[in-house]
């Protein structure tokens, strides 16, 4: 009989308190799931490697303040086909 191995990495729970996470703690959690940097890496690739993530969580914070933007759009629309156009307002406005 075959084994199954499973393993996990490491859990990080990040629960911000009395609020939702904003896109740049998202981008910063996404991140860090995507590329880790080993304290063990030469300095000078190591700067290289931190340099590349601060690039890549600069470009998810973009795309999901787009995404949040669209999404928002797209339901004052919705609100507004079907009759509800003070509330439509009040979505955009945010």
């Amino acid at each position: 009989m075959a084994k199954l191995q499973i393993k996990l990495g490491k859990t990080v729970v990040h629960t911000p308190s009395n609020r939702e996470m904003i896109p740049e703690e998202w981008a910063a959690l996404c991140t860090s799931k995507i590329m880790g940097v080993s304290d063990m890496a030469p300095a000078m690739i190591r700067d290289q490697a931190f340099a590349f993530r601060d690039q890549i969580e600069h470009v998810i914070t973009h795309y999901m303040r787009e995404m949040i933007r669209s999404d928002r759009y797209q339901l004052a629309r919705n609100l507004a086909m079907t009759g509800h156009s003070d509330l439509a307002a009040m979505v955009v406005e945010q």
